[in-house]
C-alpha cells in the first residue's frame, strides 16, 4: 500500500540536527497544540516516524507516544525505547492494537498510491482508536522536483484531504493549512520552472539554531493567525471518529 524511504531519500531531508530546522520545529510546536487541544496526552502512536524526531519532541514534552517506521533506518539509542525501525504498523501485537487511540500520520500518506486503503487499514488495526492527526505537503500546483524524489504521489488541499478520510464516517473533521508564507515563493519557483534543492540543510551553529528557532516561532504565531483556508505549503487535520 505503500512505499518507505531509502536511504538516498533520508539522508537528503533527515540530516543529523534536522530537528533544529524551523520547519520541524514549527510543525512540532503545532503537533503538540492540536494534541493538546484535543486531550490527547497518552496512547500515541507515530505511524512512519522516520528517524523519531518527532516522537523524541513529544516524548520530552510529556505525551505518552511510541513510534513504528517500516524503513530499516537507524535511531538514536535513548529513543530505542519507545521507537522501533524496520517494523510494520501492522505487524504490532493485539495488546498494543487495543491500546492505540491517536494515530499520527505525519507527511505519511502522500506517499502511498491508494491512500484511503492504508487509512481503513489502520482503523481496522486499531479498534480503540478515537482520533488521527494528519499532516501533508499542500496545494498540487506547487509540484515539483522535491515532491518527485521524495516519493509524492500528490499535493493536498483541505477538500481532497477531507475526502480521504470521509468514509469513516467521523465526528468532526478540522482542517488547517500552514507556512503560508511559503506558499507563494514555491508557487512562483513552479511558475518559473526552476527546480527545488532536493536536500534539506541542518543548521549546525548557535546562531544558525538561534535564526531558526525564531523563524519556527514566526511560523507558529502565523498559523493561529491567519485564516485556516488561507493557502500554505502545508496542510494538517484533526478526524475525531
Amino acid at each position: 500500500m505503500g512505499t518507505e524511504f531509502n536511504k538516498a531519500q533520508f539522508d537528503a531531508i533527515y540530516p543529523d540536527g534536522i530537528e533544529h530546522h524551523y520547519w520541524n520545529d514549527c510543525r512540532n510546536k503545532i503537533l503538540a497544540h492540536t494534541l493538546n487541544s484535543a486531550k490527547a496526552k497518552s496512547n500515541i502512536l507515530e505511524v512512519g516516524c522516520g528517524k523519531g524526531i518527532v516522537s523524541e519532541y513529544l516524548h520530552n514534552a510529556g505525551f505518552k507516544i511510541q513510534g513504528v517506521e517500516l524503513a530499516d533506518v537507524p535511531t538514536k539509542d535513548e529513543l530505542k525505547a519507545y521507537v522501533r525501525t524496520n517494523l510494520s504498523v501492522f505487524d504490532l501485537n493485539e495488546s498494543e492494537s487495543m491500546s492505540v487511540e491517536t494515530v499520527l500520520l505525519l507527511d505519511v500518506i502522500e506517499h502511498i498510491e491508494k491512500p484511503k486503503e492504508f487509512i481503513s487499514a489502520i482503523r481496522q488495526k486499531f479498534p480503540n482508536l478515537k482520533r488521527f492527526i494528519v499532516t501533508v505537503p499542500a496545494r498540487q500546483e506547487i509540484f515539483s522536483n522535491y515532491d518527485t524524489f521524495n516519493g509524492h504521489f500528490r499535493r493536498y488541499d483541505i477538500s481532497t484531504l477531507k475526502d480521504e478520510f470521509g468514509m469513516l464516517n467521523p465526528k468532526s473533521l478540522k482542517c488547517s493549512y500552514f507556512f503560508h508564507a511559503l506558499y507563494w515563493p514555491a508557487r512562483i519557483l513552479v511558475a518559473m520552472k526552476k527546480k527545488r534543492p532536493e536536500y534539506i540543510l541542518a543548521p549546525k551553529s548557535i546562531l544558525q539554531k538561534r535564526i531558526h528557532k525564531i523563524l519556527a516561532t514566526v511560523f507558529y504565531l502565523e498559523y493561529f493567525i491567519m485564516p485556516s483556508s488561507f493557502k500554505g505549503s502545508s496542510l494538517i487535520i484533526k478526524v475525531e471518529l
